[in-house]
């Protein structure tokens, strides 16, 4: 059976972004009390997340929406402190909170380089056909 080249090797990876991205979230007790915990967020956005964004891409995201979301890119063992935050009945936490940690959680995913393959940096179209089919269809 014909075995396809490995994809996704990184030419150098210990230039790969391991460390968790820190979002910090203000909420509010009753009393006016600023309640700040800081919440760990995969270094790399998931999948599923980055596919979704770019079907919603220039639409307005709904705040249940962006829950999963965040949800979903939580690092493992934050799950459920982030739950439990959000759950609190003694903190105000207000949806515009939410969505400009979103914003902030995008911009920092922005930042971070891809992970790139030895191949990938090239530009241009590849020469020489490898079949019949292929090369009619460039016609």
């Amino acid at each position: 059976m014909p075995e396809l080249a490995i994809v996704g090797r990184v030419e150098n990876p210990e230039t790969i972004e391991v460390d968790p991205i820190i979002l910090p979230v203000c909420a509010y007790t009753l009393d006016r009390e600023e309640v700040i915990e800081r919440f760990p967020f995969r270094p790399i956005m998931p999948l599923g997340v980055a596919a979704l964004m770019e079907r919603v891409a220039g639409q307005h995201i709904a705040v249940n929406t962006v829950l999963a979301c965040l949800h979903d890119c939580l690092v493992a063992d934050a799950v459920e402190r982030w739950e439990a935050f959000l759950g609190r009945d003694d903190l105000l936490i207000d949806a515009e909170t939410i969505s400009k940690g979103w914003a902030s959680l995008l911009e920092a995913y922005g930042r971070r380089p891809t992970l790139r393959s030895p191949k990938s940096s090239r530009t241009g179209r590849r020469s020489g056909r490898t079949s019949k089919a292929a090369a009619a269809s460039a016609a």
